[in-house]
């Protein structure tokens, strides 16, 4: 049986880079936060650790890390237990207070699916108080161009079609509305547009 929390474990390595050497961390937790980045380094690869400590905050990196360490947990009973042995240290050490006084932002990782972990036995309230990831459909941090382009993008597909539906019921023939028709439809693909680039940013930190 796993025991660590593959949660915690991701939120102590997106903040390893900055918490670590920092004068007010105690030297243990400095120690026992660059074993477990190297130990798993050695397991799934510096690359893939060192993306996650440059983007903290980015949801993709810290799922994408967390179904890695899952996937080589399951087969790798050695790894899975040093993981629990180092994150029993830093639970101890007082590590996730120390992380979220560093950054209460990155503090914590949602995942998107069930990885198995045994969850820590505060770590749900600890994710829902603390983590600072927006909903796919929240789009008031996304860039401003997206959110002009989605505007405008909207009004003049607003536009096109009730001048498609003013011609075609004062004239009664539908084609009369294919000006409108063409209206409506080059508004809907800048707000495509707009949509797709909110979707595809990495979304404004809330201050």
């Amino acid at each position: 049986m796993i025991d660590f929390d593959v949660q915690a474990i991701v939120a102590y390595l997106a903040t390893a880079a900055g918490v670590a050497g920092a004068k007010w961390v105690d030297r243990h937790f400095d120690l026992a936060l660059t074993s477990l980045t190297d130990l798993v380094s050695r397991k799934i690869g510096i690359q893939s650790v060192t993306q996650l400590q440059q983007n903290p905050d980015s949801v993709r990196s810290r799922n994408q890390m967390a179904e890695a360490i899952a996937r080589e947990a399951a087969t790798d009973e050695q790894f899975a237990h040093r993981l629990t042995e180092i994150q029993q240290k830093l639970d101890g050490l007082n590590g996730r207070a120390m992380i979220v006084a560093f950054d209460n932002s990155v503090s914590t990782v949602t995942l998107t699916g069930n990885t198995g972990m045994a969850a820590g036995k505060d770590i749900n309230q600890h994710i829902n108080n603390h983590v600072d990831v927006p909903s796919p459909d929240d789009m008031s941090r996304a860039p401003m161009w997206t959110r002009t382009l989605l505007w405008v993008g909207t009004v003049i597909a607003v536009i096109g079609w009730l001048t498609m539906m003013f011609s075609m019921q004062s004239s009664g023939h539908p084609a009369d509305g294919a000006t409108g028709f063409a209206v409506f439809a080059i508004g809907g693909v800048i707000a495509m547009f707009g949509q797709l680039g909110a979707q595809t940013s990495t979304p404004r930190r809330r201050r």
